[in-house]
């Protein structure tokens, strides 16, 4: 991911603890415990949690923030705290400002 930036001349945030980069941290809901009563959904503020009531809930990584909301009000404790790899999914890119580099499509001279 970080060949792709310098490609793209633009600098990664990568999340980042004293210049060392550091996993992510997700909630995980362990399917077979969970009863379906929405508590998690309706406290996550992230909107992190999608599922129906008396349904199986999940997660969507990449919206988490790890702010442990959902695991003090699950009534059955199936939530809990994993550890993620950064991938190129963790990286905020500023889309808008992306120079493109025609060179790198095609071969030809501008």
């Amino acid at each position: 991911m970080l060949e792709i930036a310098k490609m793209l001349n633009i600098e990664p945030k990568l999340i980042r603890h004293s210049n060392k980069i550091i996993l992510k941290k997700i909630a995980y809901i362990e399917e077979n415990k969970c009863i379906g009563c929405n508590k998690c959904v309706k406290t996550c503020p992230a909107g992190a949690i999608v599922g129906a009531v008396r349904n199986i809930h999940t997660v969507i990584s990449n919206y988490c923030t790890c702010c442990n909301l959902c695991i003090d009000y699950c009534p059955v404790n199936c939530i809990k705290l994993i550890s993620v790899n950064i991938t190129i999914n963790h990286i905020e890119w500023d889309v808008d400002h992306i120079p493109i580099k025609l060179d790198l499509i095609c071969n030809c001279n501008f």
